[in-house]
Formats: C-alpha cells, sequence, structure tokens
C-alpha cells in the first residue's frame, strides 16, 4: 500500500521539470520578442524618408496625440511592440510607446530617435518618448506629457532616463542619461 507520502513525492516529481520547462520556454519567447521588437523599430525607423517637420507641424501632432486616452490597464511591463499608428489613430488611444511611435510615423524624419526608459529616477514602470534635433538642439517629444517639443537641456537629470536608443543605425544602450544621444544625432 502506497503512502500520501509517496504520492506527493511522486507529484513534485512530475511538477517540478515541467515547471522550470514552463518558465524556460517563457524566457526564451521574451528574447525572441526583444529582438523582434528591435529589428521592427530600427526598419522601421530607416524606412521614414520625409523632409524634416517643421516645429509648428510637430506641435501640432504633439497636441494631437496629448489627447488621446490612455487605455485602462496598460502597463509597459515586458517587452512588446509598439501598436500599429493606424490602430492608434482610429482608437485614439494608447500608451507611451504607441503615442511615441505615432508620432514618428507621422513626423516621418528617419533621425528621430525612439528611447525606452523611465520618465524619472523613482518611477518603477517604464516610459518610451522620441529625441529630435531640430535647429542644433536636441528636443523631447513626449506627447504623454507635454504638448509640444521640449529642449532637452531644459529638463532635470532625474528626468527621462534612457536605457535604450532605437535608431536607423541601430539600437543602443544608453548610461541613464539623455547625454548619449548627441553622439547618436
Amino acid at each position: 500500500m502506497k503512502t500520501t507520502k509517496f504520492y506527493l513525492s511522486r507529484a513534485a516529481d512530475v511538477a517540478v521539470p515541467a515547471l522550470a520547462a514552463v518558465i524556460m520556454i517563457k524566457c526564451l519567447m521574451l528574447l525572441i520578442l526583444t529582438a523582434y521588437t528591435t529589428l521592427h523599430i530600427e526598419h522601421t525607423l530607416a524606412r521614414l524618408d520625409g523632409p524634416e517637420p517643421s516645429m509648428e507641424t510637430t506641435r501640432a501632432l504633439m497636441r494631437q496625440a496629448f489627447h488621446f486616452a490612455y487605455p485602462r490597464g496598460k502597463n509597459e511591463a515586458g517587452a512588446r511592440l509598439p501598436a500599429d499608428p493606424a490602430v492608434t489613430e482610429a482608437t485614439r488611444s494608447g500608451d507611451c510607446k504607441d503615442r511615441a511611435w505615432w508620432l514618428a510615423s507621422r513626423l516621418n524624419d528617419s533621425d528621430l530617435i525612439f528611447a525606452a526608459g523611465k520618465y524619472s529616477a523613482t518611477d518603477t514602470e517604464g516610459h518610451a518618448w522620441l529625441f529630435w534635433k531640430k535647429d542644433g538642439q536636441l528636443w523631447i517629444l513626449d506627447p504623454i506629457y507635454f504638448t509640444a517639443p521640449v529642449r532637452a537641456s531644459k529638463l532635470r537629470p532625474a528626468h527621462y532616463i534612457v536605457e535604450t536608443l532605437y535608431t536607423k543605425y541601430g539600437t543602443f544602450g544608453a548610461d541613464g542619461s539623455y547625454h548619449a544621444v548627441t553622439d547618436l544625432l
């Protein structure tokens, strides 16, 4: 007669390897999604080819994106592609990643840099925005917090903590400072 202890031991022998396999598969899927996201963003930025947008056009588009609704229950946990700009425009909603991507597509400037990181050093959630060089100045285009471009030099160092920069030339890790961007422009 087998005891309860025997059955629990056999269940653990099966459950532990199965759980380890599930965790390994999830980690692998996250790595693949991250790599795909990086390639997709780089490829799309390289295809943008319009003339440099004017400051007036940029302001108008930022105002429009600023007024998009923020989807309920959405957060920046984990890797995911920004929503297709057509979907963001049709629903007039999106999180920071969706709005920045929509703005990049509308500005159609291949020199834009898509940035991922944190809005401030104390934030626990991720944030996404664009960097743009215009008239010799570095500008932050963040339609979550602003309705117009903001000169990067005017912001406090505790804001816009850069982790990853996506450009038409590739993807770069950053030291947390937006000063790394100036080398890429």
